[in-house]
């Protein structure tokens, strides 16, 4: 199955170049590409990245804090509180930036985009150092870790050789499991999606079946 992946692989394109980075679509997207400039052009992105994971986490993990980011009616002074509340959380790796752009966030009303934008920034800092997002998913979790670590770094090794990425450009991969798949697996690379799940398969065989009726 390794060989059908990368025999697909090599049809692809390469994806974003190191140093180069793409606006990401939506709202948070947008609020992720702002302060991603800004961070950059401070040369503080680094710090700006870790800063913010370290708030968004906070949100993910308080479900206090959830709720009151997703309330609609918070008054203007509520969510300034709130974000005072969030800075003090994380005194470490304390940026101007990041608190700028939570005011900034409040004073909008789309502090309940924290955990989104968290997610679009990294992704931005990824493409900038020419980090390339790697998603293996498969319908059940590994035999043993052995076997997911060997199969990951075999993997790792041929999309580095094929047409999929570039000379400066690295892998990050992530391991994730979806029963639906009911078996086989799916790929992504990038942007690019390689679907060798029994679930495609049964969906190709029923879309034959309707075109013949």
């Amino acid at each position: 199955m390794l060989r059908t992946i990368i025999r697909q692989a090599h049809t692809g394109v390469a994806v974003t170049a190191t140093g180069k980075v793409d606006m990401l679509p939506g709202v948070s997207g947008t609020y992720a590409y702002s302060l991603f400039q800004v961070a950059l052009k401070e040369k503080c992105l680094p710090e700006v990245v870790s800063r913010l994971d370290e708030i968004s986490s906070i949100v993910k993990e308080t479900p206090g804090v959830a709720a009151a980011l997703h309330n609609p009616s918070l008054s203007s002074e509520q969510r300034e509180k709130l974000v005072s509340t969030l800075n003090e959380s994380v005194k470490q790796n304390n940026n101007v930036y990041v608190s700028n752009f939570l005011q900034a966030l409040a004073q909008n009303n789309r502090l309940s985009f924290i955990p989104q934008i968290n997610t679009d920034l990294n992704k931005l800092f990824d493409q900038y150092r020419g980090v390339v997002s790697v998603t293996l998913t498969t319908a059940k979790p590994w035999n043993s870790e052995s076997q997911k670590t060997k199969t990951g770094e075999r993997l790792a090794q041929a999309i580095k050789n094929s047409s999929l990425l570039s000379k400066n450009q690295t892998i990050k991969l992530d391991y994730k499991v979806n029963p639906e798949l009911l078996g086989g697996l799916l790929l992504e690379v990038g942007d690019k999606t390689i679907d060798l799940s029994v679930k495609s398969k049964v969906q190709d065989l029923n879309n034959l079946l309707k075109a013949d009726l």
